[in-house]
């Protein structure tokens, strides 16, 4: 009799355990579902800051570009320009950025003395691209050039 007993209790203890071995194993599952979801998550939004920056980079170059396309440094005066095309080439307009697909761009001409060892003078010039991320808020690229004269 003392041993039918023991083997009920046995019985009973085992299927709490076989309930229990499911929700451990369960949760672990589900740890490990919610790890690769907060992976995946964190590799789109590198990704898309990725994308940005590359953007506002080739920006930031084509705004060099264009300023070295101009060909007339020393007639350049100090202040901000933003870009435009006027038949076919890139002309500097004053005051003001340029809005290109959510990125500001601004061209920062200021004015250095004593450059190198000659001592020369030349335009140091500054292309900014501004944009907006949502999660990462605010951000910024800059490109600086001397151009001597």
């Amino acid at each position: 009799m003392n041993n039918m007993k023991k083997n009920r209790v046995k019985e009973e203890n085992q299927k709490g355990q076989g309930l229990l071995e499911v929700l451990v194993a369960l949760g672990v599952f589900m740890i490990g579902i919610a790890s690769i979801g907060f992976m995946y998550v964190s590799v789109m939004i590198g990704s898309g800051a990725s994308m940005e920056r590359m953007k506002a980079g080739f920006l930031a170059t084509e705004g060099m570009e264009a300023v070295r396309s101009y060909h007339r440094y020393s007639e350049m005066e100090e202040g901000d320009y933003f870009l435009d095309i006027e038949n076919g080439k890139w002309v500097l307009r004053e005051n003001g950025a340029e809005t290109v697909n959510g990125y500001q761009r601004i061209v920062i001409v200021e004015t250095e003395e004593d450059i190198g060892e000659s001592g020369s003078s030349g335009k140091m010039v500054t292309v900014k691209v501004e944009w907006s991320d949502v999660l990462l808020g605010d951000r910024e690229m800059e490109l600086k050039e001397i151009f001597i004269r």
